[in-house]
């Protein structure tokens, strides 16, 4: 019976390991798209590249379209994070639980 708690304690590990993991590589992503949207925007003014309105909204709305995604990236980030907390204080409390039974029945009646 404790094997089989071990086992699933370690999984779980392993799956917050990995959600934490794949939630640091969404926030890189996020900055990533970002930075190049913001080195985007200086490289044409830095080049003195004149923009017309047409372009300006067009840039405008790709920085506005980046601007969203990330967003929605970190929020779906956040959301996961929670999620992984979450488990995490599950999987603490079962192993407190685990413990406690475990401390009483060696301190049990032969004591």
């Amino acid at each position: 019976m404790l094997s089989a708690e071990a086992k699933e304690r370690r999984d779980m590990d392993l799956n917050l390991r990995r959600n934490i993991e794949e939630e640091g590589n969404l926030r890189e992503t996020a900055f990533a798209a970002d930075r190049r949207a913001r080195l985007e925007n200086k490289s044409f003014a830095i080049a003195g590249i004149p923009t017309n309105s047409a372009d300006s909204a067009i840039m405008a709305a790709d920085l506005t379209s980046v601007e969203r995604n990330t967003r929605q990236a970190i929020s779906e980030m956040q959301d996961r994070l929670v999620q992984a907390e979450m488990r995490q204080k599950s999987a603490e409390e079962r192993t407190v639980s685990m413990l406690d039974a475990i401390m009483s029945g060696l301190a049990g009646p032969g004591h």
